[in-house]
């Protein structure tokens, strides 16, 4: 389980707003990522270490296989 804490809220924010922006003009994109999205994601950052891990709350799985 990935992103068992706080900062997949933010990571949730973050690809509505990606969804939201991605027919603008690529300068407005890359600008509003820098304004908005960067501070967004460092937010997250932050929520996720200061909070405790939640395990029955996560946003991905990761399955590591290998070939015998």
């Amino acid at each position: 389980k990935l992103m068992a804490d706080f900062s997949l809220i933010f990571q949730l924010v973050n690809a509505y707003l990606y969804k939201l922006v991605r027919p603008w003009p690529p300068a407005a994109r890359v600008m509003f990522g820098a304004a908005v999205m960067a501070p967004v994601t460092v937010l997250g950052l932050a929520f996720g270490a200061a909070l405790p891990q939640n395990h029955d709350l996560f946003l991905d799985q990761l399955v590591l296989a290998c070939k015998p």
